[in-house]
């Protein structure tokens, strides 16, 4: 069995002071350590001096006490948070699962010293939502949005929306013809269309296929490539069989 120096203790309110708590003992307003209050997810409360050394741990109730920390008592409920002020002579580290408001202002853990609380980091809203206040986080009111201003504008749009000039709407980014698209450029088209700068168009010239320097790489079935390989000609009738892109035979008498 484990002993401790110390007592645990029972705040009425948020303040520090004798009489403050249920237990009547005297020593909670100095040598005490607090159990949970009932607004916080979790308190750790650091003494130096009052803890046994051990190497062992103990659990008891929702109070874990490791003795391998430098003194490090915490104690955890899952009740919801909401807490105003505390003062005491020790160093009091409070943390929360979610966060807890101090000063009307979002904060996930802190530190008290000489009664004096700092929070060490605060509270961001998920992507789903946006803070108009310090305390406060609701859903952005843009559809399809995914980060807002406080002020309610819009400045990123999900994947595949577009944002419109006054931040307000979010649209569906659409292309003609177009079967998949990423980054406003259509990456394949329907058929009968030719993908040209990220566009889906119609057939020019009978080709079906440009380079980047729009000279045709594929004729339609209806026509060849010249012999520079870069527009489409109407095939000869000499020509006994073709390709897209080339000539593969020719009537008797003519050779490739």
């Amino acid at each position: 069995m484990i002993t401790f120096y110390c007592y645990y203790c029972w705040p009425v309110g948020t303040e520090i002071a004798l009489g403050n708590f249920i237990e009547p003992y005297y020593l909670c307003t100095t040598n005490g350590y607090l159990t949970p209050l009932d607004t916080i997810s979790e308190l750790i409360i650091i003494d130096k001096s009052k803890l046994a050394k051990s190497n062992n741990n103990t659990h008891k109730n929702n109070i874990k006490i490791d003795i391998d920390e430098i003194n490090v008592v915490v104690i955890g409920t899952l009740l919801t948070i909401n807490f105003a002020s505390i003062s005491s002579n020790k160093s009091v580290i409070v943390r929360s699962q979610k966060y807890f408001i101090y000063n009307n202002k979002q904060c996930t853990y802190g530190v008290y010293t000489k009664n004096s609380f700092t929070c060490l980091n605060y509270y961001s809203c998920t992507n789903l939502y946006f803070s108009t206040t310090p305390s406060k986080c609701i859903e952005y009111p843009i559809e399809k949005c995914v980060s807002c201003l406080s002020t309610g504008k819009c400045i990123k749009c999900e994947t595949y929306y577009l944002l419109d000039s006054k931040n307000t709407t979010c649209t569906l980014f659409h292309i003609d013809n177009c079967l998949i698209s990423q980054n406003k450029i259509c990456l394949k088209c329907d058929e009968g269309k030719l993908l040209e700068n990220g566009l889906c168009v119609s057939p020019k010239n009978n080709c079906q296929q440009f380079d980047i320097d729009t000279n045709c790489l594929l004729c339609d079935t209806t026509r060849k490539l010249n012999i520079k390989g870069i527009l489409c000609e109407p095939v000869d009738i000499k020509n006994n069989s073709y390709s897209q892109r080339n000539i593969i035979s020719c009537v008797d008498g003519y050779f490739v």
